[in-house]
């Protein structure tokens, strides 16, 4: 349910007196005078805590503010909506204005929580994560710290939105040819917990300028060649460390579903199909350092032959293979620990024929009689074939009420 300031903003608009806001364009974008922003950004955002974790009461004080400015006509739907992405996917194409965020963002806000635009333009209030986010499916992610990875680097932001009327779909509201986004810098830890702050853009441009100076400064060579040799050091391991991100991307097409190899990390509302291996990963605390971790699929428990054994923090990847013969229907994973404490991953789906073994039709006699028609064939049929055997006496055929059947 949206919280009371997203309500405020979003229908508390005075439509009438919503102007176009003309936006300033620059080289195909919004015109921003800031030259400490990211490549491609429309503004900054801050939050306020800068650090949490994916708990929905953390999620619920979490406050994200936005200077960017959206194109706008004056129309009470167009909008901004939070996503969060892999870095260097935050503007995405959109060459019309029919592409759904949700289909080029990995995880965003349900579209009914975007934020309304102010007259000109500009983001109407901070919004917060109360809602959590959905997936590329706009299913709702039930447990965030399931979906992102540690020691990570993500980016988290506004995309300018266009909502349909029932506030169901919200697409990018494109200036040439593009999205306009604004966004931060979300880092996870070991335990997954987050932290919000600036990207570092500038860093490299500013240093190479000091460093020129102090070259040039110094009369003794030896200093500008130490401190020449301690600059590249510290950018030379910071490259590594940005390579494996960008490599992670395109890798990973969405943040929620990270393939490894054959392994496929479990989310809500993935699909489970026969045969495939998927890997859960609890957080830290779950469970107690060195018990050994069972796993079962519900309702009816479907126990897993996998097990796995708890790390010293209480966290846990359990690694399985969807067993043949689960019925057609939603799932929960269940991982339990010999001390108790259990894991749940929900929303799992089985589509009918993907798993389900072949079984004999065990009701043709109920779905014959339910149709008057087959019933006096199936009548017809019953007589001829006792009459062939032989059968003697008074043959009764009861037919049951549909009302009494199950």
């Amino acid at each position: 349910m949206a919280n009371a300031t997203t309500m405020k903003s979003r229908w508390g608009l005075n439509a009438t007196a919503a102007v176009a806001g003309t936006a300033l364009l620059l080289g195909g974008g919004i015109a921003v005078a800031n030259a400490a922003l990211p490549a491609g950004s429309a503004g900054t955002v801050t939050a306020n805590p800068t650090s949490g974790n994916w708990s929905a009461l953390s999620l619920s004080v979490l406050k994200l503010h936005s200077d960017m400015v959206c194109p706008t006509t004056g129309n009470i739907l167009e909008g901004a909506l939070i996503f969060m992405s892999e870095p260097g996917q935050e503007i995405q194409p959109a060459p019309s204005s029919t592409v759904e965020a949700q289909t080029v963002y990995p995880l965003t806000q349900d579209p009914q929580y975007a934020m309304s635009l102010n007259a000109n333009g500009t983001i109407a209030d901070d919004n917060t994560l109360e809602s959590g986010f959905v997936n590329s499916s706009k299913a709702p992610i039930a447990d965030m710290s399931a979906v992102v990875q540690a020691n990570h680097t993500y980016s988290i932001g506004y995309v300018c939105t266009v909502s349909n009327e029932s506030v169901t779909t919200a697409k990018i509201n494109p200036v040439a040819g593009k999205s306009v986004a604004s966004w931060a810098t979300l880092t996870t830890d070991a335990s997954k917990n987050w932290t919000i702050s600036q990207p570092v853009v500038t860093t490299p441009t500013a240093t190479a300028t000091p460093t020129a100076t102090e070259t040039a400064t110094p009369s003794p060579s030896a200093t500008p060649t130490e401190t020449e040799t301690a600059t590249p050091t510290p950018t030379a391991t910071e490259t590594p460390s940005a390579t494996p991100t960008g490599t992670a991307t395109p890798s990973s097409t969405s943040v929620p579903l990270a393939t490894t190899g054959s392994v496929k990390e479990l989310t809500a509302g993935a699909e489970l199909v026969s045969g495939q291996k998927f890997v859960v990963n609890a957080p830290a605390s779950t469970f107690v350092a060195g018990e050994t971790v069972t796993g079962e699929i519900h309702s009816e428990p479907v126990v897993l032959a996998e097990t796995a054994v708890a790390n010293a923090d209480g966290s846990v990847s359990y690694t399985f293979t969807v067993p043949a013969g689960l019925p057609a229907g939603t799932h929960t994973l269940v991982l339990t620990g010999a001390a108790g404490a259990t894991f749940e991953v929900t929303g799992l789906t089985v589509t009918a024929g993907s798993n389900a073994p072949f079984l004999a039709d065990t009701n043709w006699f109920g779905a014959a009689t339910a149709n008057p028609a087959s019933t006096a064939g199936l009548a017809a049929m019953v007589i001829g074939g006792l009459t062939l055997m032989g059968v003697g006496g008074g043959i009764y055929i009861s037919r049951r009420r549909k009302a009494t059947r199950a």
